[in-house]
């Protein structure tokens, strides 16, 4: 499996924003279709009750085709 590739494009929509308030360095991470959206750990995450965490890494089959639909639905 090859290393994941990410568009500016898509960088720049699903980059992290920075929450403020009294504590300094927290991130809100952006999402796409119910996954947390994480760029620096480069994987999809979800937590759904009765089934725990489900992380999708960015290099898996399955991280692959929700990159591309990310970058489908950013292109727009």
């Amino acid at each position: 499996m090859s290393d994941p590739y990410l568009c500016e494009m898509c960088r720049r929509a699903y980059k992290p924003k920075a929450v403020r308030g009294p504590v300094r360095g927290v991130w809100e991470l952006k999402a796409f279709q119910g996954y947390t959206v994480d760029l620096s750990l480069q994987e999809f995450r979800k937590i759904t009750a009765g089934k725990g965490l489900q992380q999708v890494t960015f290099a898996s089959a399955q991280g692959q085709k929700l990159l591309q639909q990310m970058h489908q639905q950013v292109m727009k």
